[in-house]
């Protein structure tokens, strides 16, 4: 995000929650709103899998630095780095999402969204108003 390199994965999930946003702050059909929340939670998923399977991942080749002496440490420390400052924005994005969520009045029993159609509020807590700039822009 802040320069760094992403992954075409990553880059992708990025891209779409800002497609998420910026069509939830445009006046949208319920349709294509019902169709960006589907692929929203598939998106979601495929990143929960992703994240427990590098878990796994990360311990092996935890493992495999520290059977050969510790040669390689310096480049597995400075990956866990990484990996921290990743989760830090997967979290901020994860916020943002929630916020927008609630702010929008949550979600209904059966999971839908009440809010689906609030594009003011998105478009002010993302874009921002006279008086601020939206998380968009920090984002």
């Amino acid at each position: 995000m802040a320069g760094g390199k992403e992954t075409p994965r990553q880059k992708m999930i990025g891209m779409m929650y800002l497609v998420l946003t910026a069509l939830l702050a445009l006046q949208v059909s319920s349709a294509i709103v019902q169709k960006f929340v589907f692929l929203d939670e598939s998106l979601i998923n495929v990143n929960n899998m992703t994240v427990s399977e590098n878990g796994g991942l990360v311990k092996k080749i935890e493992k495999a630095v520290s059977d050969a002496g510790g040669k390689d440490k310096p480049v597995f420390d400075r990956a866990q780095e990484v990996r921290s400052k990743t989760a830090e924005v997967i979290k901020y994005m994860e916020d943002i999402r929630n916020s927008l969520i609630t702010g929008t009045g949550g979600k209904d029993e059966d999971g839908t969204y009440k809010g689906a159609k609030e594009e003011e509020k998105v478009a002010i807590e993302m874009v921002g108003n006279d008086s601020r700039k939206g998380k968009a822009y920090e984002l």
